[in-house]
């Protein structure tokens, strides 16, 4: 039921999380393995990435760096 799953959501963002700091490429992380490859893109649409050749090494949660990636892509759509 869609109660059920925002009440689920709702919880599952009021908890204590656990981030897990690595270096991340910021570029691989919108294209090669992320978040341009996991959001269904429709047919109509265009997406051109452009990185920079030496794209930013960040100490960051990639799963969380995917998430702000993958809802930046899916508001923009």
């Amino acid at each position: 039921m869609y109660v059920n799953k925002i009440v689920s959501d709702l919880q599952y963002y009021t908890r204590p999380k656990m981030l897990q700091d690595e270096k991340t490429n910021v570029g691989g992380g919108v294209h090669r393995e992320g978040a341009v490859y996991t959001t269904q893109i429709p047919s109509r649409v265009e997406i051109r990435v452009e990185l920079a050749q030496d794209s930013w090494d960040l100490h960051v949660d990639r799963g969380f760096l995917m998430r702000v990636f993958i809802n930046l892509i899916t508001n923009s759509l």
